[in-house]
């Protein structure tokens, strides 16, 4: 009888494994095991995780699926100004007794103790609270049960916060933010998100009705609309049974308003926008390709987001090649398909230009969106980007039970909000060897005639309003996106290196000595040529080295003629690629390697930092040894670190913020010519 109860039990659990990994486009997506999710009968929703990391602390969420795109025209701002309230009494606790609670046990207003407003979304944040204590867990629950449903609006405490609002309106008028405020009415082109910007209409902000507040809190704040989210070092149980005792009791309303999806309409023509400022300190050109989001969430889609995260690697690659020219383009730029708002994503394409090469980089840009739609991807880059894709899923498969709370928290809040797939990681892993090999070069080809077009296409270009600086007319933008259509460009030439990183090894030297400290766990060996390397093990991580390497002496050493060379050097020899790789086909042949070394000069140091996958020291410390026997300083990565910084600083002055602390750092140390 127990040989058949054990074989039954083999066969039962085969048999979920089997079925849990049976890929089928069509098929639902499991929800990882670990989590507990429940409905209570009002309607809210819950998560629940036990995680160990870090011990004896866990996270609270209240999540809301309402922001500013639920505002009535009257509460443009409200939504926010809901979320500030919640920190201004509730029914269990007058005024600011939250705060002071939750510092009196030790938590930090603002990294964990914290709320955010959105278009779609409100989020209540109570990170690392300590569990050792049962009280504090009730408390906590207690705190986001009050935000939930019974926050007080004292007209008193509206008041004070009129002014808090209006100073952080004030503050956070930043260039790109006024410049976002102008563009935003041309990217949402006619949708609420246009308007309703979250931080809202100052008139409306500083002269409401207290009713007006009270009344999106009540539309919005409701049970079916609300999620906790609970992860941390406790009992799954004892939670699960606490939430359904506290929060059971809020009320729904007899007739809930609709939660709405807004949408953004579509448009044939290309919308172009041309905005500058003052105080902006960069110039920059935006082209959005909008397209509707996926809302079938089954192991299909999960398939297709590979497809994505390797159209956005590869794209991306391209972008970095040409960012190391030694006149390139744009100082940066990057090129992704993601979400733009709930209900628009969009391909995305951006580069930030030097001063008056706004046409130049926005030509670039163009181009290269044209290359991959009329020649597609090569099957080198395919290679590539799949190995690289399989190591983050192998790697995020063996530090599984190495993550800490906070990163789990977001995606169960994805799932509750946007029905985002939380199938945990074996799954993702098992699905990325099953289905990542599969996955064709004619696919991801198909995807640039689908995302890049012209329809719902948008063009933005901003930078600082400057005296001789002209920007090109709108007419002028259309023109050149006609030209660049119109053109044949060639295909993308694939430079590449088959050649070990070193061709001999060198002759190993010898461990002259060992010194040993048990209390720190540390282990001290002299090498015969005079290094000395200190190991620790540890097991925060299950497959992370960290490196670094120091030695003193640094750019002080050098007389003020050669001082900023020196300081410099490390960035451009990092940049240089290492012995007979130059730095395009270096990146490549690390490509499907969890690996990186960076030389630095500091004022007083030299050295290197860096960190490796178990699998890969080997390749760390080729590369270490490559950095001291076959440096190099090309002059085309010299020219380009160089352009790309002078696009970087070229403006920055003109930005307030940017000034007092160009002018702290020069008058602090005396205007000393080192500084």
């Amino acid at each position: 009888m127990k040989r058949f109860f054990l074989f039954l039990v083999l066969v039962l659990m085969v048999t979920v494994l089997s079925a849990q990994f049976d890929f089928r486009p069509e098929n639902p997506v499991p929800v990882d095991p670990g989590v507990v999710i429940g409905k209570l009968d009002n309607g809210l929703t819950y998560y629940i995780q036990r995680n160990e990391l870090p011990k004896e602390r866990a996270e609270f969420y209240l999540i809301v699926n309402a922001g500013a795109i639920l505002e009535d025209p009257d509460q443009n701002g409200l939504a926010h100004f809901c979320e500030h309230m919640a920190f201004n009494g509730t029914e269990n606790f007058h005024k600011h007794q939250i705060i002071k609670y939750l510092q009196s046990i030790g938590m930090k207003f603002g990294p964990e103790i914290n709320a955010f407003t959105s278009h779609d979304v409100t989020a209540y944040m109570l990170q690392k609270v300590p569990v050792t204590q049962p009280g504090h867990v009730d408390t906590a629950l207690l705190i986001l049960h009050d935000w939930a449903g019974k926050i007080s609006f004292e007209n008193e405490e509206i008041d004070n916060e009129r002014g808090v609002i209006h100073e952080e309106w004030r503050t956070g008028r930043s260039a790109m933010e006024r410049i976002s405020k102008r563009t935003d009415k041309l990217l949402y082109y006619n949708s609420k998100y246009a308007v309703h910007d979250v931080i809202g209409d100052i008139n409306i902000i500083d002269h409401f009705n207290y009713d007006v507040l009270k009344r999106f809190y009540s539309d919005w704040y409701r049970p079916d609309l609300q999620a906790i989210i609970a992860v941390g070092d406790f009992d799954p149980a004892m939670i699960e049974a606490k939430i359904k005792k506290q929060f059971s009791a809020l009320p729904s309303p007899p007739s809930p308003r609709e939660r709405f999806t807004e949408r953004i309409p579509d448009h044939t023509e290309t919308l172009v926008a041309v905005e500058t400022d003052k105080e902006a300190q960069y110039t920059i050109v935006q082209v959005f390709y909008k397209h509707d989001p996926v809302t079938d969430r089954n192991q299909g889609y999960l398939r297709n987001q590979m497809k994505v995260e390797l159209f956005n690697q590869m794209v991306n690659a391209r972008f970095g090649e040409i960012q190391r020219q030694s006149n390139p383009p744009f100082v940066y730029g990057y090129s992704a398909f993601s979400s733009l708002v709930k209900s628009k994503d969009a391909l995305m394409t951006v580069a930030v230009a030097k001063s008056g090469e706004a046409v130049r980089s926005l030509e670039a840009v163009l181009i290269e969106n044209e290359r991959v739609l009329q020649h597609g991807f090569t099957a080198p880059e395919l290679e590539r980007a799949k190995k690289e894709l399989m190591k983050q899923r192998e790697n995020s498969f063996k530090e599984r039970n190495k993550k800490k709370s906070d990163q789990l928290v977001w995606k169960y809040m994805g799932h509750f909000l946007d029905n985002d797939p939380i199938p945990g990681v074996e799954f993702e892993y098992e699905l990325a060897k099953s289905l990542l090999p599969g996955i064709s070069l004619e696919e991801l080809n198909v995807l640039p005639s689908q995302w890049l077009t012209d329809r719902n296409r948008v063009v933005i270009v901003s930078g600082p309003e400057k005296e001789g600086l002209v920007y090109p007319s709108k007419e002028e933008i259309l023109a050149l996106i006609s030209r660049v259509e119109n053109q044949k460009v060639g295909p993308y030439m694939d430079k590449v290196s088959d050649q070990p990183l070193l061709a001999q090894l060198p002759a190993a030297g010898k461990i002259v000595g060992v010194t040993q400290n048990p209390g720190v766990g540390v282990w001290t060996w002299e090498l015969s040529n005079g290094a000395r390397v200190v190991v620790k093990p540890t097991d925060f991580k299950e497959d992370e080295v960290l490196f670094t390497a120091v030695s003193d002496g640094g750019s002080s050493l050098y007389p003020l003629s050669s001082y900023t060379s020196a300081q410099y050097a490390g960035n451009v020899i990092g940049e240089s690629g290492l012995g007979a790789f130059g730095p395009i086909e270096l990146q490549k042949a690390l490509s499907g390697k969890i690996v990186s070394l960076t030389p630095f000069i500091r004022d007083l140091q030299e050295g290197f930092n860096g960190s490796s996958s178990k699998g890969d020291i080997e390749t760390l410390l080729q590369l270490l040894h490559l950095y001291f026997i076959q440096p190099r300083a090309d002059a085309e990565s010299y020219g380009s670190f160089v352009n790309r910084m002078k696009g970087f600083l070229e403006n920055s002055i003109v930005n307030p913020a940017n000034a007092y602390m160009i002018t702290s750092n020069l008058t602090l140390p005396g205007y000393s010519p080192y500084r």
